[in-house]
């Protein structure tokens, strides 16, 4: 939400500096307290309850059996949805900390497990209750949108003292609450009318309670943040620091370890422990960062109590979980048969196995979240997850040192596919069966499928015996066919049938109940309820999600007419369903623009939003330049029901489709009625970038120095955004997200000292000293704390498609222009200025292969200041290179309208006067940009636009490399003067110099001139003398066609072997080498003839062979001449010979012939004989 616009922060944000012990100790005393007086509330057998349950296990694994416990020990016919699996999130967040408070106080060992235990014990006791249990449960949503990884961090703050107390202070807060529900329920002994009474009012006594929880939940979440920024800042100023005292501390430990031996042993061996546990950790975390929780979570709060039990009892079920090898096991079924909630199923039945040497991976692939689509991150997941259970952490060191040598071996190969395949069968030893679940195969690309089926096998054949990993996986129909030939060992067990049907009646008996207590469906006749459930249990078709929208269009019916005419007009396909769906959206005209609006947001973001992110980007208008309180979308936890449900809030608070059949639905092209609502991706993709460039552009964000008017009589008078400007000093000395994070800190900070000082009266400025200042700047004004949508857009606006249309669209135009020249202190985390990518990209190209040529530096050394009107700004060296950057990266992403901004940009500065003595270098860039970058779906034809600024013998050269680099269209230039003036066809001294000229007139489309890429690969190859590599491999290249390349003929005439032999002209000392090599071992095996004059060496075609040996002996006797004195006659007669005798020259164009007569044959006064012979040669070759 976007927090009302006040003077100073509601709470100073946490710092990490030093606290006094007294400080430290408060937070240690209050959690110890709080525990034993929880504990003196219980009754002796609870205690002794108490004292069972602290010695189990409480990590992740054990936190899903137990809530699964939790259910049953309800009621056994209870029906809906689990309650207990709610209680996920927030367990996990307790146990995300557990390390840190075993660590912190380390005085109370028994802590940890005492705070376990009484949550536990809580927990047990409300689900006797079912109706305060429910409210209890539900008060508690929200706690998995704090749940974070960051857990995974602990080991590496056990130092901050600030963190470790806000810990204590939440882990307090839940055992007060847990005190408050004993209190509460134990008044279940009073008389049932004021039971009754206490009953209402339960969620209203432990509200409060709670709320502090998720107070003290987010301040934890915080000092994490924190903890983890000013570690990775002040990394490498500790590690010098280290190495400048290391002399020093090995002495005084020399001197120290003489007095004190044995102590010193232990503090050492302390020390080495924490080394090696700080080291284990990072390893594992580095494995992968997504979290594979959430899905899980969601998938389980789903699933009705009775259903998905009949799976277990199949023969092909209890054949794959008690096999005594590995075994696959493959769920299939059609679109919305509950195969994901049967795998959530499976996984929790799993889980509850109490087998010692037995652990369950399990990962769910998303359609809607892009990060999951990786076969490398569902590979690594499920490993991370066992090497950070406690059943590896407990094993003997030897087995771990093992493990942690295989870590580092993977890190150190960027974690490829053999390091992790070893990974995997030395994490299999320390068990007896490994289960893996992997959901959604089929949502992935069928390459990426094939990735993880063949990993897996390769896994299988390398397991030592008696280890089992045993591998679940679910798709629909689409992956059978792939599993079978990869995995042919696998079982099918299919959903959609007979036990399927009566999970549905289950289902819809559960909903419909839910929808007549809730009033949303009402009917006078009551025996319609049970008319509406045979005639879904008759059409259903195995499809849970078909019976959830039609109970949906049914609740929506007015009458019982209205209902049963709909019970006969039911549509028994999704595609219909949905239609009809879309036609109750479409008559709530109020609606209608907001779901089109939420429909696009949710399918072209990167990643799935919150409900209060959404809520900010359905609020924000192109073009906007503030976002108030009063713009907000009100209500928008009704979007669910706007949308009629094809829309879901899931428990983290992101926003989904309900079915990743409604997104593929909605993305096909639709019918005429509903066609507004039909989505297409790429429109999609576009407008989330062009909302994110207009978000990061408000107004609310802009303001780095920011000034306010004093409300007196005198309004020259100024108020500096002292706590603004320490925000961007921060920024700006450590960069990137860290100093956003640290910036925002000290600017909180600055406002609380400066509040405490406002007696000391305002700094004044005046109307002359007002003008001197800038009124924009870059980089945030304010803390962005409270704007949520914010850190998506700021993380991901250049990774959308940018294709803006600069005149319909003027103002993000202007825009995006203005945040790609903001200084790199203002990044935001954008890749061109990491220095890991602009590294990487220097190593692939070169810093003076393609933009960054001789001449740089000296663009512009003295520069010019940013902080001007945009129609004279100039940009200084930093900032044309951070452009050329950002090209890169858009030509590498595939960013076509991020390049097209880019490049205006710096057409604009080539215009401007200043910039006439620098033509000559910037032109070399300009020409480089227009000819590589994308213009087909360029909307500003910005090509054309910047003809005049475009040097056209630079642009002539920079095509014929671009035809070579293997672009796909150059578009035709618009009134191109330069050509009826050009020399190129008089001063051709390059291959196909001339015809890159014709190009710039036709323009130029790859299918329909197919030759003209390895024409041109070869001409460059050749031209440049650089690495032939390609040239090597045409023949086995399935993209160069022999007979093509052989029969094709530039527009002018030229063949394959005009461009071959021009090119060998330019260095023959280069083509004799090869050719000599060749010539050498003429007898050979044709595989091995991967020589540069090779071509045609390897083909079985006799018509190939005899072209293949004129070839040879025309380049053998065009090098003897070259190399030959007029007096070498017999050695220019032997060659001669052999020429005529393998059949004369090549066909070449007569271009060409007058081309080699000219620099080679007539270089010197032959005999008449030899001239003769050489016209023989040549004339016959065309």
């Amino acid at each position: 939400m976007i927090p009302h616009q006040t003077p100073h922060p509601r709470r100073v944000a946490p710092s990490t500096g030093d606290c006094t012990q007294s400080d430290r100790s408060v937070a240690i005393t209050e959690l110890e307290n709080a525990v034993a007086h929880f504990q003196a509330t219980l009754t002796d057998d609870d205690r002794k309850r108490l004292q069972g349950l602290k010695n189990l296990p409480h990590d992740a694994q054990s936190i899903i059996v137990f809530t699964a416990e939790l259910d049953m020990q309800q009621s056994g016919n209870r029906r809906g949805k689990s309650i207990a699996s709610r209680l996920t999130s927030f367990l996990q967040i307790i146990q995300q900390f557990t390390p840190i408070i075993d660590t912190y106080i380390q005085s109370n060992p028994d802590i940890s497990a005492l705070i376990w235990g009484s949550i536990k014990l809580t927990f047990m006791f409300l689900a006797n209750f079912l109706s305060q249990f429910q409210s209890f449960v539900e008060l508690l949503q929200g706690f998995g949108s704090l749940y974070s990884r960051l857990g995974h961090y602990q080991i590496l703050f056990q130092d901050s003292t600030r963190l470790n107390d806000s810990i204590c202070q939440f882990h307090t807060s839940v055992i007060l609450c847990c005190e408050k529900v004993v209190y509460l329920i134990r008044q279940s002994t009073l008389t049932s009318q004021v039971w009754r009474a206490i009953t209402c009012s339960f969620q209203t006594e432990i509200r409060s309670h709670v709320e502090n929880v998720k107070t003290k939940a987010e301040n934890a979440q915080s000092e994490i943040e924190l903890a983890k920024a000013q570690a990775d800042c002040h990394e490498q100023q500790q590690q010098t620091e280290e190495r400048q005292k290391a002399s020093d501390y090995r002495q005084q430990l020399s001197t120290w370890a003489t007095k004190y031996s044995a102590a010193m042993k232990d503090l050492q061996d302390l020390k080495e422990k924490h080394g090696r546990d700080k080291k284990r950790s990072t390893l594992i975390n580095e494995l992968a960062s997504y979290n594979f929780m959430p899905t899980f979570n969601s998938m389980r709060n789903k699933r009705h109590m009775g259903t998905a039990e009949w799976c277990f009892h199949t023969p092909e079920y209890q054949e794959w979980a008690n096999a005594n090898k590995t075994a696959v096991l493959h769920i299939t079924g059609k679109i919305g048969s509950g195969k994901t909630i049967l795998a959530s199923s499976i996984i929790e039945r799993l889980c509850r196995a109490p087998v010692s040497r037995q652990f369950t991976s399990f990962f769910f692939l998303r359609f809607d979240e892009r990060k999951s689509l990786s076969a490398s991150t569902v590979i690594r997941s499920c490993l991370q997850q066992l090497l950070a259970s406690p059943l590896v952490q407990s094993l003997d060191s030897s087995a771990i040192s093992e493990l942690e040598g295989c870590l580092e071996q993977a890190k150190s190969s960027m974690f490829s596919v053999e390091s992790l395949r070893l990974l995997y069968t030395t994490a299999a030893k320390s068990l007896d069966d490994w289960f893996i679940v992997i959901d959604g195969l089929d949502e992935v690309d069928v390459a990426r499928q094939i990735g993880l089926l063949k990993f897996l096998r390769e896994v299988f054949n390398q397991l030592p015996e008696p280890r089992r990993i045993k591998v679940l996986l679910s798709s629909r129909e689409t992956c059978s066919s792939d599993i079978d030939r990869i995995l042919p060992e696998a079982t099918r067990l299919y959903t959609g049938l007979r036990p399927t049907s009566s999970d549905i009646r289950l289902y819809a008996e559960d909903i419909i109940t839910n929808k007549v207590s809730a009033k949303e469906l009402i009917v006078s006749d009551p025996g319609l309820v049970d008319e509406i459930i045979e005639v879904i249990h008759q059409k259903e078709k195995g499809m849970f999600l078909w019976v959830f929208l039609t109970i949906d269009d049914i609740c929506s019916r007015k009458s019982d007419k209205d209902i049963r005419q709909a019970l006969r007009d039911i549509p028994v396909d999704l595609p219909a369903t949905f239609d009809r769906t879309l036609g109750r959206i479409a008559v709530k005209k109020n609606n209608k623009s907001i779901v089109q609006k939420a429909f696009t947001v949710i399918q072209g973001s990167f990643e799935p939003l919150t409900l209060d992110q959404l809520r900010e980007a359905l609020s924000v208008e192109i073009g906007q330049q503030t976002l108030d309180q009063d713009d907000l979308v009100s209500g928008i936890d009704r979007l669910p029901t706007w949308c009629e449900n094809l829309i879901c809030v899931e428990e983290s608070g992101t926003v989904h489709f309900s079915h990743h059949s409604i997104e593929k639905y909605l993305l096909t092209p639709g019918s005429r009625d509903f066609g507004n609502f039909h989505l297409d991706a790429d429109k999609c993709d576009q407008f989330m970038g062009e909302l994110c460039v207009t978000y990061i552009s408000l107004d609310n964000f802009q303001r780095a120095v920011g000034f306010a008017r004093s409300f007196n009589t005198d309004s020259s008078h100024m108020n500096i955004d002292m706590g603004g400007l320490a925000e961007q000093t921060m920024q700006s000395a450590v960069g990137g997200r860290i100093g956003s994070l640290i910036g925002r800190f000290t600017r909180e900070a600055v406002l609380a000292s400066r509040s405490r000082k406002a007696q000391l009266g305002r700094v004044q400025w005046t109307d002359s000293m007002l003008s001197s200042i800038p009124m924009h700047s870059f980089g945030p004004a304010q803390s962005t704390k409270g704007y949520t949508f914010f850190e998506y857009a700021s993380e991901h606006w250049f990774k959308h498609q940018l294709c803006i249309d600069s005149i319909k669209n003027e103002a993000t135009w202007r825009l995006l222009g203005q945040i790609l020249r903001r200084p790199r202190r203002y990044s935001q985390g954008e890749p061109w200025f990491e220095l890991a990518w602009t590294k990487g990209v220097s190593e692939i190209v070169g810093n003076d292969v393609l933009l960054f040529g001789p001449g740089f530096d000296s663009y512009r050394e003295t520069a010019v200041s940013l902080e001007t009107d945009e129609n004279s700004r100039l940009m200084n060296t930093s900032t044309l290179r951070d452009l050329c950057h950002v090209f890169m990266y858009a030509i590498q992403k595939r960013n076509a309208g991020l390049a097209c901004r880019v490049f205006m940009l710096l057409v604009e500065d080539y215009k401007r006067p200043a910039n006439r003595r620098l033509h000559g270098y910037l032109s070399v860039i300009i020409n480089r940009m227009a000819v590589s970058k994308n213009h087909e779906i360029c909307e500003n034809r910005c090509l054309s636009r910047a003809r005049l600024q475009l040097n056209h013998v630079d642009l002539v050269r920079e095509l014929r490399a671009a035809v070579a680099s293997g672009i796909s269209y150059f578009p035709p230039l618009d009134g191109n003067e330069a050509l009826r003036s050009c020399t190129c066809p008089r001063e051709a001294d390059y291959s196909l110099r001339e015809e890159m000229c014709q190009l710039l007139e036709t323009g130029y489309r790859r299918h329909e001139q197919p030759y003209l890429y390895p024409f041109a690969v070869l001409a460059e190859e050749l031209g440049t003398g650089s690495s032939v590599e390609r040239l090597r491999n045409f023949n086995h290249d399935k993209r160069f066609e022999v007979e093509l390349i052989l029969s094709s003929r530039t527009r002018l005439g030229r063949s394959f072997f005009d461009i071959l032999i021009e090119g060998a002209l330019v260095d023959m000392e280069r083509m004799k080498v090869f050719l000599a090599e060749r010539l050498r071992s003429p007898q050979r095996p044709r595989v091995q003839d991967h020589g540069l004059f090779g071509f045609l060496g390897n083909s079985d075609q006799s018509q190939h062979v005899y072209l293949q040996r004129r070839l040879d002996n025309t380049l053998a006797f065009l090098g003897t001449v070259q190399a030959a004195k007029a007096s070498d006659i017999q050695v220019v007669e032997r060659s001669l010979a052999k020429c005529l005798e393998a059949g004369g020259s090549v066909p070449l164009h007569k271009a060409t012939v007058t081309l080699l007569f000219v620099k080679i044959l007539l270089r010197h006064r032959w005999s008449v004989s030899i001239c003769q012979g050489m016209v023989k040669v040549f004339s016959e070759s065309h």
